[in-house]
This record gives C-alpha cells, sequence and structure tokens, in this order.
C-alpha cells in the first residue's frame, strides 16, 4: 500500500464489525475516495445512533448534550498525560443521566484534537437529533454519547486538578540540632 493511501480492507472489516455490534442501531458511513492527507483528515466517517428518541424536553436535551459534550472535548484535547481522552456525566432528569466520551488519537496536537472533536460534535445535530444515543467516528476522533453507562467508570481516570495559584508557600522547616559524642546540645540552626 503507498503511504497516505487508504486500506479500503480494514475499512470494510471495521465497517462490518461496527455493523454487527450495532445491530440495533442505525449505521452510516461516509466515505470521500480520496488520499488521507494527513491524520486530522475527516474523508472516512462513520455515524451510528440508537434509534429512540428524546421524547421529553427534547430542547433541553439538546443543550445539555452540546454543553457536555463540549467540556468533554476540551478535557480531551487538552489532556496533559497524552491520552486526549475525557467522559462527562450529566443529570438530565431525576432518573436520567446523559454519559458523554471524546477520544483523540494520542499522536494529534491539541489544536488537531480540538478540531476534530468539534467537527465531530457539529455533526450530531444533522445525524442524530434528539437521539437517546449517537457516535461519530473519524480516523483519528470520535465522539459519543448515550444515557446509559456505556463505559466503565472506575477504570476512567480522574482529571488532574488545575494548578492553584492562591495555595500559600510552605512554611520553613523545623530546626534541627546537633549533638557531639557525648550527647550534649553543639548548636541550634
Amino acid at each position: 500500500m503507498l503511504p497516505g493511501t487508504v486500506d479500503f480492507t480494514a475499512i470494510r472489516w471495521v465497517v462490518a464489525l461496527l455493523t454487527q455490534s450495532m445491530a440495533s442501531s442505525y449505521v452510516e458511513v461516509m466515505f470521500k475516495p480520496t488520499f488521507v492527507k494527513s491524520v486530522s483528515d475527516h474523508n472516512l466517517r462513520i455515524t451510528m445512533y440508537n434509534p429512540q428518541n428524546i421524547t421529553d424536553q427534547p430542547d433541553r436535551f439538546r443543550t445539555l448534550l452540546a454543553n457536555t459534550m463540549n467540556e468533554a472535548a476540551t478535557e480531551a484535547a487538552d489532556d496533559l498525560s497524552g491520552k486526549k481522552f475525557a467522559t462527562k456525566q450529566a443529570n438530565f432528569t431525576a432518573f436520567q443521566t446523559l454519559y458523554t466520551l471524546a477520544q483523540c488519537t494520542p499522536d494529534l496536537s491539541s489544536s488537531d484534537c480540538n478540531t476534530c472533536l468539534r467537527d465531530g460534535i457539529s455533526t450530531l445535530p444533522s445525524c442524530c437529533n434528539s437521539k437517546q444515543g449517537a457516535r461519530v467516528i473519524f480516523l483519528s476522533c470520535n465522539v459519543r454519547y448515550e444515557t446509559y453507562p456505556f463505559y466503565n467508570s472506575t477504570l476512567v481516570p480522574a482529571p488532574a486538578p488545575p494548578p492553584n495559584q492562591n495555595t500559600p508557600p510552605l512554611p520553613p522547616p523545623p530546626p534541627t540540632r546537633s549533638t557531639t559524642n557525648e550527647g550534649n546540645l553543639m548548636n541550634l540552626k
């Protein structure tokens, strides 16, 4: 295979695997037959969604989804660990929680990761408006949301706390004592 060309066998395998695993969901594959110019190129997009709709307060759900997905995307793109991965949860109703995920391949810069995730998030309204769950997968990033937990939250690392700029300096260490061989006090520093 030539560098920069697309491996159609791999694409067919991925599509078949996704189609089998999502038999009860709608799967859409969008592919522009061209050379992949970079890892952030979006010539291949796989979109899947849950066929069930949000029927209670759909406008509020869309707003919550946009805010939560944007928070996850920002956290993933700015991930200092280099994993470029984030999950977020938000309460939609007293009985329903929104679960979101944003992820990029680690080789992307923060800027390219952010662009890729924003492109995925911007696809959601046109493909998956008011659906209970959906995912958009590009070659180098993916976004997903569901109204059920689809990831193991105990395995998701907690985000690193931001550095606190208002932390007072540490107090100086306590004075040390030195003694002679006889055990008498020599000096106090």
